[in-house]
């Protein structure tokens, strides 16, 4: 968004019905997008804490990570996507 300076984006998909709503930054090097957001857990429904972190690996190669906050207040992966570019 132009006038935060702040990038912001929306997560759905078919494993749920809730949304991810998240405001991130991008690194210095340009090559690590860290998101923050809430969304309501699918079983209590009560909001939950998630992490998203995007990283340029190189030319044709990128991660997709997501770091969930426990009920203990842990920080757990709960996806990874790797993502290589076809030749």
């Amino acid at each position: 968004m132009n006038t935060t300076k702040k990038f912001e984006s929306v997560w759905m998909d078919n494993a749920g019905t809730m949304m991810l709503i998240q405001t991130g930054t991008l690194s210095a090097d340009q090559k690590t997008l860290t998101m923050t957001g809430s969304m309501a857990d699918p079983v209590s429904g009560k909001p939950g804490k998630v992490r998203e972190v995007q990283t340029s690996i190189d030319e044709n190669t990128s991660r997709l990570e997501m770091f969930s906050t426990g009920p203990d207040g842990k920080e757990i992966k709960t996806l990874q996507i790797d993502y290589t570019r076809a030749k």
